[in-house]
């Protein structure tokens, strides 16, 4: 008699189980750290350009998961309308993130964020100051920053105090115009907000940063 008895063979390894509250708190975490990320683009805390670096430099931290468009929206005055069309004239999906983008895609964005910000009155821009002792080497940087980083702009002062003559034989042609001389009237013909973007007037002597 022929034997009937059958042998059970094992079936393919189940999915191991998921801890569905631990993923969803981390994807609640993901999206409050990626809201936090557009309110700083949105207040000025934080420039646009800068959020672009750290998403280009770690496509998955948190700047690198934000979508295209909401990087966008986040920036002042750039509504959905016009981020779907922006997004268009730079060939970049709706679905992108920024750390998913390609070389050329990247490049795109950066120089569009760094134009508009330059049209805008530089949205978010980090003021940064060069100082230190004579002859450490000040020109070299900025010489250097400018050379490679175009959209770094460079704030010029203006006062009617005669300038050093160190500053007058200044080796770098970029401190030349850091401190223009003027008489009080010429100083006076150009004090209004859309020459200058700052005033002050200490010991009677006035100064402002032109635009």
């Amino acid at each position: 008699m022929p034997d009937t008895t059958t042998t059970k063979t094992a079936g393919p390894s189940s999915p191991p189980e998921v801890d569905r509250v631990a993923a969803s708190r981390a994807a609640v975490a993901a999206r409050r750290a990626r809201a936090a990320v557009k309110a700083d683009i949105a207040s000025g805390v934080r420039s646009p350009l800068d959020v672009l670096r750290v998403a280009y430099e770690a496509p998955e931290g948190v700047e690198g998961r934000l979508r295209v468009p909401e990087f966008l929206t986040s920036i002042p005055a750039i509504g959905a309308t016009k981020s779907a069309r922006i997004m268009q004239d730079l060939e970049i999906a709706t679905s992108k993130r920024l750390g998913g983008l390609g070389r050329l895609q990247r490049r795109r964005l950066r120089e569009f964020v760094a134009e508009w910000i330059a049209t805008h009155g530089g949205t978010g821009d980090r003021l940064v100051v060069l100082a230190g002792p004579t002859a450490v080497g000040k020109g070299t940087v900025a010489g250097y920053i400018r050379r490679h980083h175009p959209d770094v702009r460079l704030s010029v002062s203006a006062t009617f105090i005669s300038p050093r003559s160190s500053m007058r034989k200044a080796a770098c042609s970029w401190a030349r115009p850091m401190i223009r001389s003027a008489s009080s009237w010429a100083f006076s013909t150009i004090r209004s907000p859309s020459a200058l973007i700052r005033f002050a007037a200490r010991t009677s002597t006035p100064r402002g940063s032109k635009r």
